[in-house]
Order: structure tokens, then sequence, then C-alpha cells
């Protein structure tokens, strides 16, 4: 298993509960002089926005799946979820510092 998906099914769940990846709502409570907007437009970025709404990553949120397979509780309370996350992760660069 490459290194990044084991990072992933470990850590990111816990991480994007509790708003600790590299988002604005993450900077808004740990680094003000980041900006807490999306890209995209949207004020407060967040991981359910990223995930779910954003325009900037759907291209890449097809991955995730439809209707309640794609619920944020299943994406990161399942096995199959945190798979579907990796894959959206990998290919959308979604939670890299240099992309937001």
């Amino acid at each position: 298993m490459p290194q990044w998906q084991l990072y992933v099914i470990q850590n990111f769940p816990t991480q994007c509960q509790k708003g600790h990846v590299h988002i604005g709502e993450y900077y808004k409570k740990f680094i003000l002089t980041e900006s807490m907007g999306c890209s995209c437009g949207t004020t407060t970025q967040t991981c359910k926005h990223v995930i779910k709404h954003c325009k900037k990553y759907t291209r890449h949120q097809h991955v995730l799946g439809h209707g309640r397979h794609a619920q944020i509780g299943r994406l990161m309370g399942t096995v199959k979820g945190i798979w579907k996350l990796c894959t959206f992760i990998k290919r959308s660069k979604a939670f890299d510092k240099d992309d937001n």
C-alpha cells in the first residue's frame, strides 16, 4: 500500500473532523494570517465544503459516489468510504497546502 494511502486511512478522518487540514477552517483557528475563504468564493472553507460542494473539485467528486453512499459520515466512517476519499484526495489534491 502506498504511504500516502496509509497516512490518509490512519489520519484523515480524525483530522478532517477536527478541522486540522490545510483549509480555511483550520487557518481561522490557528493561522490568522492565512485566508479562511475558499478560492471558489465560499466564505469559510471546510472539509465538507471541499469534499461535497466546492466547484473547484467537481470533476473529482464523482469518485465519492452518490446518495447515501456519499454522505460525510460514510465517507469518513467506513473502509469503503475512506478508500473513496483516498482516491478523491489523490486525484484532486484538494488538501495540499499549495492547492488551496
